[in-house]
């Protein structure tokens, strides 16, 4: 814990902005889905297309290197 919010590389940073962005996108879909009684289902269909996307994104990017 000593090196907590060293970040010595860019990519250590966006990695932690990432986490955090992702974590207040659940915490709003939850309380839109609470909100509007959304089925749990809906926001996991959602999910797994946002995680698809970013793998392909991810494999091309990854091709192009």
């Amino acid at each position: 814990m000593s090196g907590l919010g060293s970040y010595t590389t860019s990519s250590g940073r966006m990695f932690a902005i990432a986490w955090i962005s992702m974590a207040l996108i659940m915490s709003l879909f939850v309380a839109v889905a609470t909100t509007f009684d959304i089925p749990v289902q809906a926001i996991y269909v959602f999910a797994a297309g946002l995680t698809l996307r970013e793998m392909v994104s991810l494999a091309s990017w990854a091709f192009q290197q």
